[in-house]
């Protein structure tokens, strides 16, 4: 992701045009230019190709049709960006999730900064922590989102965004700070939790005194210890779930709906793999076989 010189942020694949190379080395940064080691060719911060050494004279080659492969990226009215990696061109068209929202939301501002970050990790599988999501069938039940009685407890929580599935934004309690959280599936049964803390005065010296990073590290640190529990029970014999909620019917629905169209199709459908435009014969042959090889037969069918 880079913040362009038209104030415009864009997402693209880490991958240079000409031999896959990773372009961006560092996890974050500054540059106005995006540089391949590999073999120099350069793009500016909207992905255009603007140096590729030895090929302006090549017959044929065209900077415009090798730019980096862009991710979809929108922006929603409280700041968030949101990113789909479909390849498929009508997503373009269509409107960022809002989210599931309650509570108080003042605090979330445009011009917020980050102030620190935590991050922690538990042993439990993902999942887990939809099964936390309200069950209540009520109109003021339905409103609490996706993730609605995450650190529903908590004495910071005054209000919250939930984004299905892994992520909730809180405000807190007269404060001029709120946080994000985040949960990443690293193994079925690991999940990292990340919180991004931000403040949203205009003074970068308005810092969370330290009994309050305490306090907030501590809850966070429970509600690991929460979800590492519900995963003993689950795996446990003796324990039997109450059944699958919303959102594991979603998901499961999704999956099944996928795995019909692959069968129909015949073969895998993955939606983020990049369909390049202006590929040669040669490249279109030479995929097919690579696919061929690892389907796995006896046979390979030249």
């Amino acid at each position: 992701m880079i913040l362009g010189k038209d104030m415009v942020v864009r997402s693209f694949h880490n991958v240079c045009r000409h031999r896959a190379f990773p372009v961006a080395r560092k996890q974050s940064g500054s540059a106005l230019v995006l540089g391949c080691r590999y073999h120099g060719w350069s793009y500016d911060t909207s992905g255009t190709l603007v140096k590729a050494p030895y090929f302006d004279n090549i017959p044929g080659f065209d900077k415009s049709r090798n730019s980096l492969f862009e991710i979809h990226t929108k922006e929603d009215r409280y700041g968030f960006l949101h990113i789909n990696v479909s390849a498929r061109e009508e997503v373009a068209a269509t409107i960022p999730s809002e989210g599931m929202r309650n509570g108080q939301l003042g605090q979330i501002k445009l011009d917020s900064h980050l102030l620190y970050t935590m991050e922690f990790k538990g042993r439990f599988n993902w999942k887990v922590i939809l099964n936390n999501q309200p069950k209540e069938s009520s109109t003021e039940a339905s409103t609490k989102g996706i993730m609605g009685t995450l650190i529903s407890q908590s004495q910071h929580y005054v209000g919250k965004i939930g984004f299905f599935p892994l992520t909730t934004v809180h405000t807190m309690s007269n404060r001029p700070f709120w946080y994000q959280l985040t949960y990443s599936p690293e193994t079925s049964q690991q999940t990292a939790m990340r919180c991004d803390v931000y403040s949203s005065t205009v003074s970068k010296g308005y810092e969370m005194e330290d009994a309050s990073k305490i306090s907030l590290e501590n809850e966070l640190k429970q509600k690991i210890r929460e979800f590492e529990k519900q995963q003993k029970q689950l795996t446990t014999s003796g324990y039997h779930s109450t059944g699958a909620n919303d959102s594991h019917v979603n998901i499961l629905r999704t999956l099944e709906g996928h795995l019909r169209q692959e069968k129909i199709r015949g073969t895998e459908i993955k939606p983020a793999t990049v369909k390049q435009q202006f590929q040669s014969e040669a490249f279109t042959k030479a995929d097919q076989i690579c696919r061929e090889m690892a389907c796995g037969n006896e046979k390979l069918d030249w």
